[in-house]
């Protein structure tokens, strides 16, 4: 048993190694290999400095935003003389109409009309093709912010080259984002799938489901923020609503998540937290369809109610740990404390910098993937820790229904077991039977505690010839063993190491045994002889002394 649990183990760290390598391998694929195979020097040509404007003055792409209700922004530009083979205008607009001109004719025009989240559409790749008739020629670009209230719109990233560069350009420094996201998703399906699959759910540490859903949703927010399926599609709309929504609908299983960690599980906070959640949603529908707001001028109402479910959080896991201490509960919240702490740090920090539009501080979302990511890390190693102490303690239960807690040899189950599986009619055997004696004499003079003893003495004996998975205690002071030995002689001579030994001890025991040649006689009866023999041994040894069932019961 002590060898298989051993290989057991062994090939949990080979698995953990296999997984770490895979993993570094992955990341090194995604997000190192291919730096610096393409020059991005000499394939793009930047045009985001030097613009002219209507005023006289000069500015930088980067420089201008575009408010609503403000006028038409025109910023104008000379084509350089460079214009080789199949190369374009590529830029990223964001909430901007754009309208494209050369030498005063529009080449090309990006319009929005109103959706699903309002006027807004986020970030999409403008390609304008170029010929080398457009060298030298005036390109100007017309910006008009798409909101009608409030809300700004800008261009970036202006530059003049191959299309497929330019999108390699955009997307590259998002594949680690990606690869971190991709990840966060495959946990929160590895969650629900650990839940569908486990048969007790009511013995979980937590409610695996609630934040494998939680993490799913949190993952697509994650990995519609890092812009990629935007750079490569022009169905910005769908992404632009799983930016609004993804974490709105991630609120109420975040928290059912955790309320369920806690000890106290109150039901009552699982149906505030609901109402809460729904009068949210409410609140968002009413607002854009029945009032025209746009999703975009409802951020602070968004950032607003992530907060107060933090705040709802942060409040029930204070009541909880006040009710643990009060009835002096253990708590085993390591995991979940770092984990918490980490993705609140993150989510404040994003708050900050949509606040103060501080976008310069990493992609948006960058901090609260990393605390996500922590989080989930340290509730799988809690999970897994909850996993093997459940494994341990089913090894327990194991150990409790097959062995004998006193002696440490099998019980009758354990015996009948080992019958059904291990005994066949090729195989050579010895079956002994072994009873204490005096063990009323002892209980009687000196205690129950010294005839404890001396049950474990014979025990331990019997468990030095013949070996501890091969002894059983059948009840009170009688054992049963089984001896593979060769020959008869064999098995003669181990029973007698057991009496020399008993001898040695100042112990006694009678003992009757069967030596069955590869099936030569049922088992049934091979117990009914050799329990026999025992008690004709017992005959022997109280013969002259009181009679046996006064002697021992």
């Amino acid at each position: 048993m002590e060898n298989k649990e051993r290989k057991s183990d062994l090939q949990d760290i080979f698995n953990l190694i296999y997984a770490i390598i895979f993993i570094v391998m992955a990341i090194y694929a995604v997000a190192i290999a291919d730096r610096g195979r393409i020059d991005m020097g000499s394939a793009l040509t930047d045009m985001s400095e030097g613009w002219s404007l209507t005023d006289g003055n000069s500015a930088d792409v980067e420089d201008i935003k575009v408010n609503a209700g403000e006028n038409t922004v025109i910023l104008k530009k000379t084509i350089p003389n460079v214009i080789v083979g199949d190369v374009a205008l590529c830029f990223m607009s964001h909430n901007v109409l754009v309208k494209v001109l050369i030498d005063g004719d529009i080449v090309y025009t990006l319009n929005t009309e109103e959706n699903f989240t309002g006027y807004g559409y986020g970030d999409i790749r403008n390609i304008v093709r170029l010929t080398p008739a457009d060298s030298g020629k005036e390109l100007a670009i017309e910006l008009d912010s798409v909101f009608k209230r409030s809300g700004a719109g800008y261009i970036t990233d202006v530059c003049i080259g191959d299309p497929g560069t330019y999108t390699y350009s955009k997307i590259k420094d998002a594949v680690l984002p990606l690869f971190l996201s991709g990840i966060i998703i495959f946990f929160g399906l590895l969650f629900v799938a650990m839940f569908m699959v486990i048969p007790n759910k009511e013995v979980l540490p937590y409610n695996v489901f609630a934040l494998g859903i939680a993490s799913i949703l949190l993952g697509i927010w994650c990995v519609n923020t890092t812009g990629v399926f935007q750079v490569l599609s022009k169905k910005v709309i769908m992404y632009r609503l799983f930016d609004y929504l993804a974490i709105l609908f991630a609120e109420y299983p975040a928290f059912y998540f955790v309320n369920s960690f806690t000890h106290s599980k109150k039901k009552k906070y699982n149906m505030i937290a609901f109402i809460m959640w729904i009068c949210s949603v409410a609140f968002v529908v009413t607002a854009r369809f029945a009032m025209g707001i746009d999703m975009h001028n409802l951020m602070p109402f968004f950032y607003a109610s992530y907060a107060l479910f933090l705040l709802f959080m942060v409040y029930i896991l204070a009541k909880d740990r006040k009710y643990c201490k009060e009835n002096a509960i253990k708590t085993d919240t390591r995991n979940f404390n770092i984990g918490t702490l980490c993705f609140i740090i993150g989510a404040l920090i994003e708050e900050m910098k949509y606040i103060g539009g501080r976008n310069f501080i990493g992609p948006k979302g960058t901090f609260v993937r990393l605390g996500l990511c922590i989080f989930i890390f340290e509730m799988l190693l809690h999970f897994l820790q909850w996993l093997a102490s459940e494994q341990q303690l089913k090894k327990q239960l194991i150990s409790y229904g097959y062995n004998d807690l006193m002696t440490g040899t099998g019980n009758r189950r354990a015996l009948e077991e080992f019958v059904e599986r291990g005994l066949g009619d090729d195989k050579r055997y010895a079956y002994v039977m072994c009873d204490v004696n005096g063990l009323k004499k002892v209980n009687d003079s000196l205690g129950h505690e010294s005839g404890d003893a001396l049950i474990k003495d014979v025990a331990l004996t019997m468990i030095n010839v013949f070996g501890k998975d091969r002894v059983y205690r059948l009840g009170g002071d009688e054992f049963a063993a089984f001896s593979f030995a060769r020959s008869e002689d064999e098995i003669k001579e181990q029973i007698g190491a057991v009496n020399a030994l008993l001898n040695v001890k100042g112990r006694s025991a009678s003992i009757g045994y069967v030596f069955c040649d590869k099936g030569s006689i049922p088992f049934a009866e091979v117990q009914t002889r050799a329990d026999k023999l025992m008690y004709e041994e017992k005959e022997r040894y109280y013969q002259g002394r009181n009679d046996r069932r006064a002697a021992k019961t």
